[in-house]
């Protein structure tokens, strides 16, 4: 067997990822951001036969639970199962990327570091080690765009039958699902001039999703199943778009920062296309100066406005203490804990503008390059695959240019425009130019580039992820001592978003400004991160934290008694 064989590749691949998750340690029975009400609904299936999710799921799901539920039938359920459940769809993920680079015609180092920039991609990797429906989705989404791209280069029923397949299930996970058989109608009509049966041929998946997304939306509502926050987003969606003036402002400043997440994202495969993009393009520095310079002026007008100078610029998953969102009392509007130096994310900030402006121009010149060839529909299957893959990407990414987002949500696109960007560098093109030393000369920087971005993405990833499963282990500790040693019962606790979700959710809570806004009977104990004001300190449960380095505690507060309050002061 060649040492180049794709089943080594990915055995490789598999072996590494593998290594980085025993420093992780993803184990532990608890849920994490929100998926303990995903693990609500898997439990009731399990238990009752029957879907029905909690008010605070706003997606389809139903794909997400029978994944979980399948994986809980085999191993009992826990928090444990499910998180492995996802991490299986993970390492799917991983095979999805590598296919995805594979049938753009990718050398073979070029597809191994696109494969590791996605399977490390910070906030990827974080949610690999959760059950939130994030993973599962874009799994489902990329094999689906893997078999239209086959169509596009050759028709195929049996091709298009099983992308339609996937698409269907990407959208019973989550209704924006809908982006990649949408591009995939336009990009087929534009290459087939418009033909009466190849344009029906080209919509019928994007109808059978949007039927079946109907029949199933009516059989929640019809059946008393239809989750409370379900049309939140579509709601706020189409407020947005009745108010055009300030859906201007909206739409500027979302565009500015998912080209900042997503020039960081895709930076280690960014740097490949540099030197193409200087060798086909005479003035490309024009284009680059001017975007470069219009990026950072709007990084300061940013920072001008009181909404930050340096990345992250919407805090989720990405954050200044490391990852993952601090669900405590204390700690979650304003952050408590120590934070990384300011001097790295005024790197990430530089890096995030240099593959924001590469990222920006190569839209440019590819859409310019479509465009000429759109009326006479002469797009060959190179140029259609190129735009299918960043049109599913922006297609997607539309609402959120209109609603707003948090970082997570950009990351079904970066599959897509990593291989849209590439799909445009075959390596047959290497061959045809009259300079190859020239061009190695220029090439050999980007690939040293892209692998030092690429183990700074793996490093703050993994120690990321791992720093936030051991507070969160420290967090649960506390908690169950609280429970079973000293019988406190759940409504007589504060132990953030995740405890008091998973045990008081529920949709009619009002909520109470004295008290944290998630869901709270009564908050006789606190978790947290530090002491507070009317609590004295019950216990405490000490973590390690790697990146930033320090010994962080988990406190255990219980409150005063009125007559410890000082004058003044209401319980």
């Amino acid at each position: 067997m060649k040492w180049n064989n794709p089943v080594i590749d990915f055995f490789l691949l598999t072996v590494f990822w593998l290594m980085s998750l025993v420093v992780v340690d993803p184990t532990g029975n608890f849920p994490l951001y929100d998926d303990w009400s995903y693990a609500l609904t898997v439990k009731h299936l399990l238990a009752t036969g029957t879907y029905q999710p909690t008010g605070f799921a706003a997606m389809t799901l139903i794909v997400n639970v029978l994944w979980g539920g399948a994986f809980c039938l085999l191993a009992g359920f826990s928090f444990v199962v499910l998180r492995f459940s996802t991490l299986f769809a993970s390492w799917l993920g991983i095979l999805s990327v590598y296919w995805l680079m594979r049938e753009c015609r990718q050398p073979r180092g070029v597809t191994l570091l696109a494969t590791l920039v996605f399977a490390f991609d910070p906030a990827y990797y974080f949610l690999s080690n959760t059950f939130m429906t994030d993973v599962l989705f874009i799994d489902l989404t990329v094999f689906a765009a893997i078999f239209f791209l086959k169509d596009l280069e050759r028709r195929s029923n049996a091709r298009l039958f099983m992308a339609t397949i996937f698409s269907l299930a990407a959208v019973m996970s989550r209704q924006i699902g809908l982006a990649v058989p949408l591009a995939f109608a336009i990009v087929s009509i534009l290459q087939q001039g418009g033909k009466a049966r190849a344009a029906c041929r080209a919509v019928m998946p994007l109808i059978l999703c949007v039927v079946a997304l109907i029949g199933f939306e009516q059989w929640l509502a019809r059946t008393g199943r239809l989750p409370a926050l379900y049309n939140y987003k579509t709601e706020t969606l189409v407020e947005a778009i009745g108010h055009p003036a300030k859906l201007a402002g909206v739409f500027a400043h979302s565009c500015y920062l998912c080209l900042m997440y997503l020039g960081f994202a895709l930076s280690p495969i960014l740097c490949l296309s540099l030197p193409r993009l200087r060798s086909n393009h005479k003035h490309w520095w024009v284009l680059c100066a001017w975007l470069a310079a219009a990026l950072t002026g709007l990084t300061i007008v940013n920072g001008l406005c009181g909404k930050g100078f340096t990345m992250p610029l919407s805090n989720n998953v990405v954050h200044r203490s490391g990852l993952g969102p601090l669900t405590l009392r204390d700690a979650f509007f304003v952050n408590t804990t120590p934070m990384l130096p300011e001097f790295f994310w005024l790197a990430v900030t530089m890096i995030s503008v240099a593959g924001a402006t590469i990222l920006a121009s190569r839209i440019i010149f590819l859409a310019g390059g479509a465009v000429r060839k759109l009326l006479p529909f002469q797009l060959d299957s190179n140029e259609a695959g190129g735009l299918f893959l960043v049109l599913a990407g922006v297609v997607y990414l539309l609402p959120f240019f209109i609603n707003g987002f948090v970082d997570r949500y950009l990351l079904p696109a970066v599959p897509f425009l990593m291989a849209g960007v590439l799909i445009h560098l075959p390596q047959s093109a290497a061959q045809t130019r009259p300079q190859p030393r020239a061009m190695l000369a220029g090439f050999a920087p980007a690939k040293l580039t892209g692998a030092l971005l690429l183990a700074g993405f793996i490093g703050y990833g993994v120690c990321g992820t791992r720093d936030y499963l051991a507070w969160n282990r420290a967090r649960w500790v506390a908690l169950n001592d609280l429970m079973q040693k000293d019988k406190v019962l759940p409504s007589a606790i504060d132990g953030g978003f995740e405890f008091n979700g998973y045990y008081l959710y529920r949709p009619d809570y009002k909520i109470d400004p004295k008290k944290s806004w998630w869901w709270v009977d009564d908050d006789d104990y606190l978790i947290t991160f530090h002491p507070t004001t009317n609590y004295s300190v019950y216990r405490t449960y000490p973590y390690t934290h790697w990146m930033p380095p320090y010994t962080g505690t988990i406190c255990v507060l219980k409150r005063n008694a009125v007559d410890d309050l000082p004058d003044g002061h209401e319980r």
